[in-house]
């Protein structure tokens, strides 16, 4: 599979969660809910803990 093809599936899974939080009816602007769902797609591959010792590590501020 290539670069597209993931790209792709991203794309569309992050549509899905997009849909599944308005749906739950979290409501907000575009970009706060393009952010909600890639914080929640993050969350549901495991990779928040990564990030959080990534940003603890190597704080964006500095």
């Amino acid at each position: 599979m290539d670069v597209v093809d993931y790209r792709f599936k991203l794309s569309s899974r992050i549509d899905r969660i997009i849909q599944a939080t308005v749906d739950e009816g979290i409501f907000g602007s575009k970009n706060d809910l393009i952010k909600t769902a890639i914080v929640k797609y993050l969350d549901d591959m495991h990779l928040l803990d990564q990030i959080k010792s990534s940003i603890e590590t190597h704080p964006i501020d500095e």
